[in-house]
């Protein structure tokens, strides 16, 4: 137990004491370990033990899988979306996901400043519903163009608010793909109503 990393020595020997008072026969565990250098490496501990005619452990054997590598990447992943986390619920344009077939996944809480709708009437709508209809032909092509392999689509849309008003927009969406298929779309919308 001196090698586990002192964070993870008492979540280690609670589950290992579990274990050891059930009928499993498996252990699996992942945890820190230091190494001869004084580094600590994430190691998966995967072990089986044999028991007596009691049912109590007699023995067990296993293995350790280095699994650093995949906790790095892991870690960085989760740093990375709680970094565009921060930027999607801060940013002064508006965002949102749209699924495959143009319905609201998420929006950030400036798009629902701007366009004064309440997410609970807007998420899983379809976007048709609040774009002008002169341009629901421009935001289908968005769609379609981005099904079939468009990286990022710039336009520019009417979309219709809450309390009746039409606001210009100028927009830019990049989809998110599951090999060929689109899964979703990214999009970054400014109000240019002033602009215009």
């Amino acid at each position: 137990m001196d090698l586990i990393h002192t964070e993870d020595r008492s979540r280690v020997f609670n589950a290992l004491q579990d274990f050891l008072l059930s009928s499993h026969d498996k252990f699996d565990i992942s945890f820190r370990m230091r190494q001869k250098s004084g580094e600590f490496l994430w190691i998966v501990h995967h072990s089986s033990s044999v028991k007596d005619d009691n049912g109590a452990v007699v023995r067990m054997f296993g293995i350790h899988i280095d699994k650093t590598e995949d906790q790095i990447k892991e870690d960085h992943l989760k740093r990375s979306e709680a970094k565009f986390r921060r930027i999607f619920e801060s940013a002064m344009d508006m965002m949102y996901t749209l699924n495959d077939k143009g319905y609201f996944m998420e929006a950030n809480p400036r798009f629902f400043q701007v366009t004064g709708y309440e997410p609970e009437k807007i998420l899983g709508t379809n976007i048709l519903g609040i774009v002008d209809e002169q341009y629901h032909s421009t935001m289908m092509e968005v769609l379609d163009g981005m099904s079939s392999g468009k990286q990022e689509e710039k336009y520019a849309l009417k979309l219709h608010t809450a309390d009746g008003r039409t606001i210009s927009v100028e927009a830019s969406s990049v989809p998110e793909m599951a090999g060929a298929r689109m899964t979703s779309s990214w999009s970054i919308v400014r109000d240019v109503t002033e602009i215009r």
